[in-house]
């Protein structure tokens, strides 16, 4: 609830709301039920440009995302939406538990160690990459996991982006608030 009253800015009724509507969310999407991942899934992984690949020093797990060989086409033409969100949901929620072992049980949310993500954009290109269908779900996702998992992220940090880039990250970053370090990246 801590994370939900900070994210609320300490409006304790807005954050019972969020946290009883993911309660619910959760229940509706099966996140606490020990499912094994589908066939499906596993076909989404394949596909999916991110993984944990270490922990830092302080133990915040560290994600890589590379971008440059991701087929967002090939994801929307072989999957639903409702397919690729769950996978982003299942990949979010294993993000959470990596996170919540990294962290001892009685750690306050202002010393809490949460993921850094690093988003490596080398090769990423408007014409295969920037697919309305698939930023439209990315957007949603992304959106679904701010308001679902609070205060997720620790860090995001982007290399070797594009100078087209810029223009993508505004309409991205709404729905991404977090601390954010660019490297290759004209200002915005």
């Amino acid at each position: 609830f801590e994370r939900f009253l900070i994210a609320h800015h300490n409006d304790i009724d807005s954050a019972a709301v969020a946290m009883r509507e993911t309660l619910q969310f959760r229940e509706e999407h099966k996140l606490d039920a020990a499912i094994a991942p589908s066939p499906r899934m596993a076909q989404i992984a394949k596909l999916w440009p991110g993984d944990r690949v270490c922990s830092s020093v302080d133990r915040s797990p560290v994600y890589f995302f590379g971008y440059g060989h991701y087929q967002p086409r090939q994801l929307i033409q072989e999957f639903t939406p409702e397919e690729t969100t769950a996978y982003y949901l299942h990949f979010m929620d294993q993000m959470m538990r990596e996170t919540n072992s990294a962290n001892p049980s009685n750690a306050s949310s202002a010393n809490w160690i949460r993921p850094i993500e690093v988003h490596d954009m080398k090769g990423l290109t408007i014409r295969d990459h920037c697919i309305p269908a698939a930023l439209a779900q990315l957007s949603r996702n992304i959106g679904l996991g701010q308001k679902h998992v609070p205060d997720n992220i620790r860090k995001a940090v982007f290399i070797n982006a594009p100078l087209w880039f810029s223009m993508i990250w505004r309409l991205l970053k709404c729905a991404m608030p977090c601390a954010v370090v660019c490297s290759s990246v004209a200002p915005f």
